[in-house]
């Protein structure tokens, strides 16, 4: 969500808006719209779809509000997308109002009428109400943030007066700050390009912006607040494409300078996150979809290089282990953007049982960031592609060279690390992606892939990926990445688990991918052959079983992350030859900021 109060030079607050939610588009979508402020009004144009392919006109005014909404309550349409309005108040929101439905029934006894079914609009209902009663909008603010549950943020303006209010209960605010003008988002990107000072609304925390005149105070008391201005070191042009076809392509081939920048840490940050670790009674790694897998990978590193007991955990399964959490252990929470949802919400409960907590980021100043004890930056710069490429291999780099200086091996780490990225950057050639991409024409010949009149079609829509040791978690996040922007239907497994049930799925033509030569890996491949599967390996070494190959660089004990790189081509590849939108995938979001 974003939003612009502005004086002189900012008549086109409406067009602004609406470009800043362009910018967020990246972040989920399925409907948008903006809110402007005329005289005669408050003005609101919503619509279902894709932002950018809008012809949306904005009026001419100098305060606005927008969201581009992903489904939560309700169905993806005109009448649920945001901006919603229920008397004076119309209003944005981000979160989930857990008790929306106790709220909307007493309002419904003083006569209010719904007429979506989202949370938002009761919210916009529960201010209004307050305002009608003669409250100003700054206790208004007040009553209502002791009436809703649950991890929020709103942004509102009121029909008549001037300005915008904000207020921030457990999901992210950001205002920008510029000569006249005053910028809100829940992300810095909506306004960055206008400006790169901004102040951050810590929960708890409302405001309310008029052009340059912006008052911070508590949601809570309404006591006033003051707020440090933060320089964001951001550049606007590296979130564009620049010359590629799409983010996530930009983003695969960037992997061969972030994983060098993700190790320029501070060495004191460094060395505490290691202490962390090596002290630790126990040591719970949590994330949540691909962030989990990266979990995955580094309790093998910290097990095999720092010699550490480490349980990987999904971040929602967390709260079935909180009994053995207490003050000497220690939470390491991975996550892309630090505001997912899941993961806040199991480190917070962590925290309650006194666990220490290490963060591995991609966003700075982010909630996780704010709430962690140590915060390790991944410093890849913007990843706009939901499906995520060089941030999970920045994590798995950094949680690699903590556990090599558990070990006391940093030294070799670093020259095994810096080995990788040059590795990395043999596997982008011109030469190998187009290896790459002749695997993804076989895969879609196996699954009988046509293009016809009536829309492309899979005959078969299923595959499978195996992988041993370190490997294992490799294969369920290149199911991930395939699920995720291709739709078909993939499933990773340990190797030495597919006589143990998944045998079964094998059928003649399917799509085994084989990751690793190791000779039990083989053995398992060669049972996959014999009942039909093809057999496509992602290996150092060529192996005859094999009836496709792609080479992987053998860097020491961080192949695995070279092993990844073939895996997020082969889905970009698979996306882009069924004419899927890689960036977007359906029904998926950047960052998952409601449980």
């Amino acid at each position: 969500m974003c939003g612009i109060s502005g004086a002189t030079g900012a008549e086109k607050a409406g067009q602004i808006a609406f470009d800043g939610l362009k910018k967020l588009e990246y972040r989920g979508y399925d409907s948008f719209g903006v809110a402007m402020r005329t005289g005669s009004g408050i003005h609101t144009y919503k619509k279902e779809g894709k932002i950018s392919d809008s012809k949306f006109k904005p009026m001419q005014t100098t305060e606005a509000i927008g969201h581009s909404r992903w489904a939560t309550h309700g169905e993806v349409n005109q009448v649920n997308s945001h901006p919603h309005s229920q008397g004076s108040v119309t209003l944005v929101h981000n979160g989930t109002v857990t008790n929306y439905v106790a709220l909307k029934r007493a309002l419904e006894k003083e006569g209010y009428e719904f007429i979506s079914e989202t949370d938002s609009e009761i919210v916009a209902a529960l201010l209004d109400e307050y305002i009608q009663e003669g409250k100003t909008p700054k206790q208004a603010i007040i009553a209502a943030s002791s009436q809703i549950q649950g991890d929020n943020s709103f942004v509102f303006m009121i029909d008549g007066q001037e300005g915008i209010w904000a207020f921030n209960l457990g999901r992210p605010i950001r205002v920008g700050i510029a000569d006249g003008v005053s910028y809100i988002g829940s992300d810095v990107q909506a306004f960055l390009e206008h400006t790169n000072i901004v102040n951050y609304l810590d929960k708890g925390d409302a405001c309310y912006l008029h052009q340059e005149d912006r008052k911070y105070f508590s949601c809570y008391d309404g006591k006033e607040i003051k707020k440090e201005d933060i320089s964001i070191d951001i550049e606007p042009s590296s979130v564009e494409k620049g010359n590629y076809a799409h983010f996530m392509q930009k983003e695969i081939f960037e992997q061969t300078s972030s994983i060098n920048v993700s190790l320029d840490q501070d060495s004191v940050k460094m060395s505490m996150a290691s202490d962390l670790i090596k002290y630790a009674d126990r040591v719970f790694i949590i994330g949540s979809g691909t962030s989990h897998k990266v979990a995955m990978v580094a309790e093998y590193w910290l097990a095999k290089n720092g010699r550490i007991y480490a349980r990987a955990c999904a971040s929602t399964e967390l709260s079935s282990w909180m009994q053995f959490i207490g003050n000497e252990s220690l939470v390491i929470a991975i996550s892309q953007s630090g505001e997912t949802a899941d993961v806040i919400s199991a480190v917070r409960g962590a925290q309650e049982r006194g666990a220490s907590v290490l963060a591995l980021t991609n966003i700075a100043r982010s909630e996780l960031d704010e709430i962690s004890d140590v915060t390790i930056p991944l410093q890849v710069g913007i990843e706009k592609a939901v499906a995520s490429t060089k941030a999970t291999t920045a994590q798995m780099a950094i949680m690699y060279q903590l556990a090599k200086m558990v070990d006391n091996e940093l030294g070799e780490g670093l020259i095994n690390l810096v080995d990788l990225s040059s590795g990395l950057s043999e596997q982008l050639n011109p030469n190998y992606i187009k290896h790459v991409e002749d695997m993804a024409d076989v895969i879609l010949k196996q699954l009988g892939y046509t293009e016809n009149g009536n829309g492309d079609q899979i005959q078969k829509n299923s595959m499978i990926i195996i992988g041993r040791d370190i490997l294992y978690p490799i294969a369920l996040e290149s199911a991930i990445k395939i699920q995720e922007v291709s739709y078909i239907h993939a499933q990773g497994f340990a190797a030495g688990e597919l006589k143990h049930g998944p045998l079964a799925l094998i059928e003649k033509g399917i799509p085994c991918i084989v990751l690793g030569d190791d000779d039990r890996t083989i053995n398992e491949a060669v049972k996959a052959r014999a009942r039909g599967a093809c057999i496509l390996g992602i290996s150092a070494q060529k192996h005859e079983v094999f009836d496709h190959w792609l080479s992987v660089p053998n860097r020491h004990d961080v192949y695995a992350i070279a092993t990844l790189i073939p895996m997020q081509l082969l889905s970009y590849f698979l996306a882009i030859k069924q004419g899927r939108d890689p960036d977007f995938p359906r029904n998926l979001a950047k960052a998952v900021t409601v449980e």
